[in-house]
């Protein structure tokens, strides 16, 4: 056995530069495989993304920021709903029932997306408060 095991060393010792090149290919072959690029996260910088992560966090920004740009348009129909009531009101015309409706009912979207907005807080600190005690 001891014969057998000086006979590798031997060719190791022979070949050196070849095996230490085998085993610098090896190991770079391992790195490439084993090891997946990642970067900081946009929300929490502290933990690191693959790029599959990294493309979820970003759609879920988008798609947050769309919703909020929706809610944007609704405000701002709503307030020039009740801008162009009142300048129909203060120039003496007839009010139309159709827009009394629409400002009544944008009254009322409003209202239920502030509460939306405030019970989304709740369940958030809600969630914290249990990842931080699970965790």
């Amino acid at each position: 056995m001891g014969k057998k095991i000086d006979k590798i060393f031997k060719t190791i010792s022979h070949n050196r530069y070849f095996y230490l090149a085998l085993l610098l290919a090896l190991l770079f072959l391992l790195w490439i495989l084993g090891c997946e690029p990642k970067v900081p996260s946009i929300t929490q910088p502290m933990q690191k993304l693959t790029r599959n992560e990294l493309q979820i966090e970003v759609d879920t920004y988008l798609a947050l920021a769309k919703v909020r740009f929706e809610q944007l348009e609704k405000q701002e129909e709503f307030r020039r709903t009740i801008v162009n009531n009142a300048f129909i009101i203060a120039q003496g015309g007839e009010l139309n029932p159709y827009g009394i409706i629409t400002s009544f009912l944008s009254i009322l979207g409003a209202g239920a997306v502030i509460d939306n907005r405030r019970k989304d807080k709740v369940i958030k600190d809600v969630k914290t408060e249990l990842d931080s005690k699970n965790g």
